[in-house]
Protein backbone atom coordinates (compact mmCIF):
# COMPACT_ATOMS: atom_id res chain seq x y z
CA UNK A 1 0.00 0.00 0.00
CA UNK A 2 1.31 3.25 -1.32
CA UNK A 3 1.50 6.34 0.74
CA UNK A 4 -1.49 8.01 -1.82
CA UNK A 5 -3.25 4.55 -1.30
CA UNK A 6 -3.03 4.59 2.85
CA UNK A 7 -4.73 8.34 2.81
CA UNK A 8 -7.16 7.54 0.45
CA UNK A 9 -8.06 4.24 1.58
CA UNK A 10 -8.15 5.12 5.28
CA UNK A 11 -10.39 8.44 4.56
CA UNK A 12 -12.77 6.32 3.03
CA UNK A 13 -13.35 4.55 5.64
CA UNK A 14 -13.40 7.26 7.84
CA UNK A 15 -16.77 8.16 5.31
CA UNK A 16 -18.50 4.74 5.95
CA UNK A 17 -17.65 4.72 9.91
CA UNK A 18 -19.29 8.06 9.87
CA UNK A 19 -22.06 6.51 7.24
CA UNK A 20 -22.38 3.76 9.15
CA UNK A 21 -23.08 5.63 12.55
CA UNK A 22 -26.50 7.41 10.64
CA UNK A 23 -27.90 4.09 9.67
CA UNK A 24 -26.28 1.66 12.39
CA UNK A 25 -29.15 -0.49 10.94
CA UNK A 26 -27.73 -0.96 7.95
CA UNK A 27 -27.10 -4.62 6.22
CA UNK A 28 -23.44 -3.13 5.56
CA UNK A 29 -20.12 -5.33 6.57
CA UNK A 30 -19.56 -3.23 9.60
CA UNK A 31 -23.51 -3.29 10.75
CA UNK A 32 -22.99 -7.10 10.44
CA UNK A 33 -20.45 -7.26 12.63
CA UNK A 34 -21.71 -5.21 15.36
CA UNK A 35 -24.21 -7.26 15.46
CA UNK A 36 -22.39 -10.63 15.46
CA UNK A 37 -20.06 -9.00 18.00
CA UNK A 38 -23.38 -7.78 20.40
CA UNK A 39 -24.10 -11.65 20.37
CA UNK A 40 -20.74 -12.78 21.60
CA UNK A 41 -20.04 -10.79 23.67
CA UNK A 42 -22.25 -8.72 26.19
CA UNK A 43 -20.24 -5.71 26.42
CA UNK A 44 -20.43 -4.89 23.50
CA UNK A 45 -23.45 -3.31 23.06
CA UNK A 46 -24.62 -1.71 20.19
CA UNK A 47 -23.83 2.25 22.38
CA UNK A 48 -20.78 1.10 23.53
CA UNK A 49 -19.84 -0.17 19.39
CA UNK A 50 -20.92 2.98 17.96
CA UNK A 51 -19.00 5.07 20.58
CA UNK A 52 -15.71 3.41 19.45
CA UNK A 53 -16.08 3.29 15.96
CA UNK A 54 -16.96 7.11 16.64
CA UNK A 55 -13.51 7.65 18.26
CA UNK A 56 -11.54 5.91 15.76
CA UNK A 57 -13.16 8.06 12.80
CA UNK A 58 -12.87 11.24 14.53
CA UNK A 59 -9.67 10.84 16.47
CA UNK A 60 -7.06 8.18 14.46
CA UNK A 61 -9.07 8.75 10.95
CA UNK A 62 -8.84 12.86 10.95
CA UNK A 63 -6.75 14.36 8.33
CA UNK A 64 -4.56 15.71 10.68
CA UNK A 65 -3.67 11.97 11.98
CA UNK A 66 -3.41 10.51 8.40
CA UNK A 67 -1.41 13.13 7.44
CA UNK A 68 1.14 12.63 9.83
CA UNK A 69 0.64 8.71 10.28
CA UNK A 70 1.18 8.88 6.18
CA UNK A 71 4.87 10.83 6.32
CA UNK A 72 5.89 7.12 8.60
CA UNK A 73 9.08 5.97 7.17
CA UNK A 74 8.15 2.73 4.66
CA UNK A 75 10.01 -0.02 6.49
CA UNK A 76 8.17 -2.95 4.75
CA UNK A 77 8.35 -4.97 7.99
CA UNK A 78 6.08 -8.11 8.91
CA UNK A 79 4.65 -7.31 11.76
CA UNK A 80 2.61 -9.61 14.37
CA UNK A 81 -0.32 -8.38 16.44
CA UNK A 82 -1.82 -9.53 19.63
CA UNK A 83 -4.97 -7.81 20.11
CA UNK A 84 -6.97 -7.18 23.42
CA UNK A 85 -10.44 -7.55 23.66
CA UNK A 86 -11.38 -5.71 26.70
CA UNK A 87 -13.02 -2.65 24.27
CA UNK A 88 -14.54 -2.97 20.68
CA UNK A 89 -11.73 -2.30 17.76
CA UNK A 90 -9.39 -1.80 20.74
CA UNK A 91 -6.48 -3.01 18.33
CA UNK A 92 -7.01 -0.60 15.72
CA UNK A 93 -4.53 1.42 16.38
CA UNK A 94 -1.49 -0.68 16.21
CA UNK A 95 -3.23 -2.26 12.68
CA UNK A 96 -3.46 1.58 11.23
CA UNK A 97 0.30 2.33 12.16
CA UNK A 98 1.44 -0.91 11.13
CA UNK A 99 0.20 -0.38 7.60
CA UNK A 100 1.08 3.75 7.53
CA UNK A 101 4.99 2.07 7.54
CA UNK A 102 3.52 -0.16 4.66
CA UNK A 103 4.26 -3.14 6.95
CA UNK A 104 2.23 -6.78 6.70
CA UNK A 105 0.52 -6.96 9.53
CA UNK A 106 -0.37 -10.24 10.72
CA UNK A 107 -3.41 -10.25 13.13
CA UNK A 108 -4.05 -12.51 15.98
CA UNK A 109 -7.46 -10.91 17.15
CA UNK A 110 -9.09 -11.27 20.59
CA UNK A 111 -11.39 -14.51 20.67
CA UNK A 112 -13.88 -11.57 22.36
CA UNK A 113 -13.38 -9.22 19.25
CA UNK A 114 -13.90 -11.70 16.25
CA UNK A 115 -15.40 -9.57 14.03
CA UNK A 116 -15.12 -5.73 14.07
CA UNK A 117 -11.42 -4.80 12.85
CA UNK A 118 -11.96 -7.47 10.15
CA UNK A 119 -15.35 -5.72 9.03
CA UNK A 120 -13.28 -2.27 8.92
CA UNK A 121 -10.58 -3.76 6.38
CA UNK A 122 -13.15 -5.38 4.79
CA UNK A 123 -15.15 -2.13 4.25
CA UNK A 124 -11.99 -0.56 2.24
CA UNK A 125 -11.89 -3.69 0.34
CA UNK A 126 -15.26 -3.46 -0.92
CA UNK A 127 -15.13 0.01 -1.80
CA UNK A 128 -11.14 0.17 -3.12
CA UNK A 129 -10.63 -2.34 -5.37
CA UNK A 130 -7.82 -0.62 -7.11
CA UNK A 131 -5.00 -0.57 -5.26
CA UNK A 132 -1.71 -1.98 -6.20
CA UNK A 133 -1.80 -4.64 -3.05
CA UNK A 134 -5.55 -5.12 -1.56
CA UNK A 135 -5.01 -4.83 1.89
CA UNK A 136 -6.17 -8.63 1.95
CA UNK A 137 -2.93 -9.19 0.68
CA UNK A 138 -1.37 -6.51 3.54
CA UNK A 139 -3.84 -7.60 6.60
CA UNK A 140 -3.78 -11.56 7.52
CA UNK A 141 -6.26 -12.29 10.32
CA UNK A 142 -6.40 -15.41 12.85
CA UNK A 143 -8.45 -16.01 15.75
CA UNK A 144 -7.27 -19.24 16.41
CA UNK A 145 -5.88 -20.02 19.90
CA UNK A 146 -3.57 -22.89 18.48
CA UNK A 147 -0.64 -22.36 16.19
CA UNK A 148 0.46 -18.81 17.39
CA UNK A 149 4.22 -19.61 16.53
CA UNK A 150 3.41 -21.12 12.90
CA UNK A 151 0.93 -18.27 12.07
CA UNK A 152 3.61 -15.54 13.40
CA UNK A 153 7.11 -17.48 11.92
CA UNK A 154 9.07 -14.59 10.38
CA UNK A 155 7.24 -11.36 12.15
CA UNK A 156 9.40 -9.04 13.30
CA UNK A 157 8.19 -7.35 16.07
CA UNK A 158 5.25 -7.91 17.66
CA UNK A 159 2.83 -5.22 19.17
CA UNK A 160 1.10 -7.09 21.68
CA UNK A 161 -1.54 -5.88 24.09
CA UNK A 162 -3.81 -7.46 27.15
CA UNK A 163 -2.96 -8.85 30.61
CA UNK A 164 0.53 -8.96 32.51
CA UNK A 165 0.00 -12.63 32.88
CA UNK A 166 -0.27 -12.83 28.71
CA UNK A 167 2.20 -10.48 27.86
CA UNK A 168 4.48 -13.12 30.47
CA UNK A 169 3.65 -15.77 27.95
CA UNK A 170 4.19 -14.14 24.49
CA UNK A 171 7.82 -12.91 26.28
CA UNK A 172 8.69 -16.88 26.86
CA UNK A 173 7.60 -18.39 23.06
CA UNK A 174 9.10 -14.97 21.25
CA UNK A 175 12.20 -14.83 23.17
CA UNK A 176 14.31 -14.19 20.03
CA UNK A 177 11.62 -11.74 18.80
CA UNK A 178 11.78 -7.75 19.48
CA UNK A 179 8.11 -6.67 21.33
CA UNK A 180 6.30 -4.18 22.39
CA UNK A 181 4.46 -5.85 25.20
CA UNK A 182 1.97 -3.25 26.55
CA UNK A 183 0.29 -4.83 29.77
CA UNK A 184 -2.27 -4.39 32.86
CA UNK A 185 -2.53 -0.79 33.81
CA UNK A 186 -4.95 1.72 34.65
CA UNK A 187 -6.07 5.31 34.86
CA UNK A 188 -6.98 7.55 37.91
CA UNK A 189 -8.48 11.32 38.00
CA UNK A 190 -8.24 14.27 40.32
CA UNK A 191 -11.08 15.59 42.06
CA UNK A 192 -10.61 19.24 43.78
CA UNK A 193 -14.67 19.13 44.61
CA UNK A 194 -14.98 22.60 42.47
CA UNK A 195 -16.61 20.41 39.32
CA UNK A 196 -19.72 21.51 37.47
CA UNK A 197 -22.71 19.27 36.71
CA UNK A 198 -20.98 19.21 33.45
CA UNK A 199 -17.58 18.39 34.23
CA UNK A 200 -19.01 15.78 36.80
CA UNK A 201 -20.93 14.14 33.92
CA UNK A 202 -17.32 14.03 31.96
CA UNK A 203 -15.98 12.21 35.04
CA UNK A 204 -18.89 9.51 35.11
CA UNK A 205 -18.41 8.91 31.25
CA UNK A 206 -15.06 7.78 31.99
CA UNK A 207 -15.70 5.63 34.36
CA UNK A 208 -18.50 3.94 33.82
CA UNK A 209 -17.93 4.27 29.22
CA UNK A 210 -16.93 0.01 28.38
CA UNK A 211 -17.70 -0.53 31.95
CA UNK A 212 -15.05 0.77 33.22
CA UNK A 213 -12.97 -2.44 30.96
CA UNK A 214 -10.54 0.49 29.45
CA UNK A 215 -7.06 0.98 30.56
CA UNK A 216 -8.03 4.60 29.91
CA UNK A 217 -11.15 3.92 31.69
CA UNK A 218 -11.19 6.05 35.00
CA UNK A 219 -11.05 3.27 37.79
CA UNK A 220 -9.17 5.17 40.46
CA UNK A 221 -10.02 8.70 42.30
CA UNK A 222 -8.18 10.97 43.98
CA UNK A 223 -10.62 13.60 46.05
CA UNK A 224 -10.25 15.99 48.57
CA UNK A 225 -11.28 15.38 52.29
CA UNK A 226 -14.51 15.74 53.10
CA UNK A 227 -15.67 15.24 49.80
CA UNK A 228 -19.40 15.19 49.72
CA UNK A 229 -19.82 12.41 46.63
CA UNK A 230 -23.29 13.24 46.32
CA UNK A 231 -23.52 15.05 43.57
CA UNK A 232 -20.56 12.35 41.59
CA UNK A 233 -23.26 9.65 42.74
CA UNK A 234 -26.04 11.60 41.01
CA UNK A 235 -23.53 12.10 37.53
CA UNK A 236 -22.91 8.65 37.59
CA UNK A 237 -26.75 7.29 37.74
CA UNK A 238 -27.88 9.19 35.06
CA UNK A 239 -24.48 8.19 32.82
CA UNK A 240 -25.77 5.01 34.00
CA UNK A 241 -28.97 4.69 32.82
CA UNK A 242 -27.91 6.66 29.38
CA UNK A 243 -25.47 3.76 28.45
CA UNK A 244 -27.98 1.15 30.12
CA UNK A 245 -25.08 -0.86 31.71
CA UNK A 246 -27.76 -2.61 34.33
CA UNK A 247 -28.69 -4.35 30.71
CA UNK A 248 -25.15 -5.45 30.76
CA UNK A 249 -25.64 -8.64 32.70
CA UNK A 250 -22.10 -9.44 33.68
CA UNK A 251 -21.84 -5.95 34.74
CA UNK A 252 -24.93 -5.64 36.17
CA UNK A 253 -24.71 -8.93 38.21
CA UNK A 254 -21.00 -7.94 39.32
CA UNK A 255 -22.03 -4.48 40.79
CA UNK A 256 -24.82 -6.90 42.89
CA UNK A 257 -22.77 -8.98 44.03
CA UNK A 258 -19.81 -6.73 45.70
CA UNK A 259 -22.71 -4.77 46.76
CA UNK A 260 -24.51 -7.85 48.54
CA UNK A 261 -21.10 -9.08 49.75
CA UNK A 262 -20.42 -5.60 51.44
CA UNK A 263 -23.80 -5.17 53.15
CA UNK A 264 -23.24 -8.78 54.75
CA UNK A 265 -19.43 -7.70 55.52
CA UNK A 266 -21.10 -4.42 57.20
CA UNK A 267 -19.04 -2.59 55.04
CA UNK A 268 -21.78 -0.24 53.11
CA UNK A 269 -21.83 3.23 53.50
CA UNK A 270 -24.77 5.18 54.72
CA UNK A 271 -23.64 8.73 54.32
CA UNK A 272 -21.25 10.95 55.11
CA UNK A 273 -17.48 10.27 55.01
CA UNK A 274 -16.93 6.84 53.16
CA UNK A 275 -14.15 5.17 55.62
CA UNK A 276 -11.36 3.07 54.56
CA UNK A 277 -12.68 -0.31 53.41
CA UNK A 278 -16.19 0.74 52.85
CA UNK A 279 -18.20 0.91 49.61
CA UNK A 280 -20.91 3.68 48.78
CA UNK A 281 -23.94 2.38 46.56
CA UNK A 282 -24.04 4.39 43.06
CA UNK A 283 -26.95 2.70 41.82
CA UNK A 284 -24.92 1.40 39.02
CA UNK A 285 -21.73 1.24 40.37
CA UNK A 286 -19.72 1.27 44.01
CA UNK A 287 -17.58 3.22 45.30
CA UNK A 288 -15.21 1.97 47.46
CA UNK A 289 -12.35 3.83 49.74
CA UNK A 290 -9.30 1.58 49.02
CA UNK A 291 -5.38 2.40 48.50
CA UNK A 292 -5.42 -0.63 46.51
CA UNK A 293 -5.47 0.05 42.23
CA UNK A 294 -7.17 -2.29 40.08
CA UNK A 295 -10.69 -2.81 41.59
CA UNK A 296 -12.81 -5.59 40.62
CA UNK A 297 -15.71 -5.21 37.95
CA UNK A 298 -18.61 -2.91 38.73
CA UNK A 299 -16.35 -0.89 42.17
CA UNK A 300 -14.44 2.46 41.36
CA UNK A 301 -11.34 2.65 43.81
CA UNK A 302 -10.86 6.00 45.73
CA UNK A 303 -8.56 7.82 48.62
CA UNK A 304 -8.95 11.51 50.13
CA UNK A 305 -5.88 13.92 50.10
CA UNK A 306 -5.34 16.43 52.58
CA UNK A 307 -2.56 18.26 50.53
CA UNK A 308 -1.82 18.96 47.05
CA UNK A 309 1.55 16.64 46.70
CA UNK A 310 -0.45 13.82 47.02
CA UNK A 311 -1.70 13.11 43.42
CA UNK A 312 2.01 13.54 42.32
CA UNK A 313 3.21 11.36 45.05
CA UNK A 314 0.37 8.74 44.30
CA UNK A 315 1.41 8.84 40.40
CA UNK A 316 4.97 8.11 41.37
CA UNK A 317 4.18 5.46 43.61
CA UNK A 318 2.21 3.78 40.63
CA UNK A 319 4.41 4.78 37.42
CA UNK A 320 4.81 1.31 36.42
CA UNK A 321 0.91 0.92 36.35
CA UNK A 322 -0.71 4.16 35.31
CA UNK A 323 -1.74 4.86 31.72
CA UNK A 324 -2.94 8.19 32.18
CA UNK A 325 -3.49 10.73 34.72
CA UNK A 326 -6.91 13.31 33.93
CA UNK A 327 -7.43 16.31 35.71
CA UNK A 328 -10.26 16.92 33.26
CA UNK A 329 -13.12 14.93 32.57
CA UNK A 330 -15.01 13.48 29.10
CA UNK A 331 -12.46 12.49 26.35
CA UNK A 332 -10.58 9.76 28.54
CA UNK A 333 -11.71 7.14 25.82
CA UNK A 334 -11.34 9.81 22.91
CA UNK A 335 -7.51 9.70 22.71
CA UNK A 336 -5.59 12.03 19.97
CA UNK A 337 -3.26 10.18 17.36
CA UNK A 338 -0.37 11.19 19.72
CA UNK A 339 -1.39 9.63 22.83
CA UNK A 340 0.48 6.57 22.70
CA UNK A 341 -0.41 3.39 24.72
CA UNK A 342 1.63 3.31 27.59
CA UNK A 343 3.52 6.52 26.27
CA UNK A 344 5.34 4.39 23.65
CA UNK A 345 5.06 5.92 19.33
CA UNK A 346 3.96 2.59 18.17
CA UNK A 347 5.36 4.18 14.67
CA UNK A 348 8.82 4.81 15.81
CA UNK A 349 9.08 1.47 17.29
CA UNK A 350 7.62 0.19 14.01
CA UNK A 351 10.76 2.01 12.15
CA UNK A 352 13.97 1.29 14.54
CA UNK A 353 15.95 -1.80 14.16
Amino acid sequence: MTKAEFLHSFTLLREIILDFLDSPESESIIGKACRASALENNFFTLPMQKFALRAIAEKFLSDDALEYLSKAEAVEKKVGIIMAGNIPAVGFLDLLCALACGCKAMVKLSSKDRYLIPALCGSIGERCDNLKRPISESVLFSDSKEGLADFFNGVDPILFSGSDDSASSVLSEFPETRKLLRGSRFSFAVVTGDESDEELAGLASDILLYCGLGCRSVSYLLVPDGYDFERLKTALLSVGNHLEVDRIGPFHNMVARNRAVAALSERLSHGGVIKKGEMADCGCILLENSPEPFPPLGVVRFCYYDNIDMPEIFERTNIESVQKKYTTFGNAQRPEIYEWPDGVNIINFLCSK
